[in-house]
């Protein structure tokens, strides 16, 4: 496999000032994609993503069917119930209308929608193979919001892998062989 690293706007060394969760992202993988093809355009091209890049895969899977597979780790739903269970993380309080408040200014400083990101509407859309993986001990992210997303996967080609014990992160040293042997399947297939 061939692999390209891409630094999301307003993240590492790529520039831009705002992170808007996959509303633009979803297009800055397909100038990654239309690069890609300009080099060589008999490359089967696939997208990998881990949380926030999860969701802003799924939104480009279903925004660019030349990706044409996906691979989804720990992922949310929606911005506005992964905000909800963020204030919920760090200040020990549900509140959906905190989480509105916090959207709108963040709609007004970005100039974007943020009610416009969900990636499991985005699943609805997407027919290309896609393998789907949580950690069933995910202290940022319930597993139920990344299962909500596989289960809404127009694809008949899709796969999902709950992994015990694993939390957010560290899905590869939680899944051990049975995870790897799992998602290089999934990649050998493609």
């Amino acid at each position: 496999f061939n692999v390209v690293l891409l630094d999301l706007r307003a993240h590492g060394e790529s520039g831009g000032e705002y992170c808007t969760f996959g509303y633009y992202e979803k297009q800055d993988v397909s100038a990654v994609v239309d690069m890609l093809l300009a080099l060589d355009s008999s490359q089967k091209i696939g997208v990998m993503g881990h949380s926030l890049g999860g969701a802003i895969a799924l939104q480009a899977l279903a925004h660019d069917k030349r990706l044409q597979f996906g691979v989804i780790e720990s992922t949310f739903n929606s911005l506005e119930s992964v905000v909800e269970q963020y204030g919920e993380n760090y200040f020990g309080i549900r509140s959906p209308w905190l989480a509105r408040h916090t959207l709108d200014k963040s709609a007004t400083i970005a100039r974007f929608d943020p009610y416009a990101v969900v990636p499991s509407e985005s699943a609805r859309q997407i027919t290309q193979p896609v393998f789907v993986s949580h950690g069933d001990s995910d202290e940022r992210i319930p597993w139920q919001l990344g299962r909500q997303n596989y289960e809404r996967i127009a694809s008949v080609d899709k796969q999902w892998y709950l992994i015990p014990h694993a939390g957010h992160n560290g899905l590869w040293k939680a899944g051990g062989a049975a995870y790897e042997a799992a998602l290089m399947g999934f990649l050998k297939r493609q």
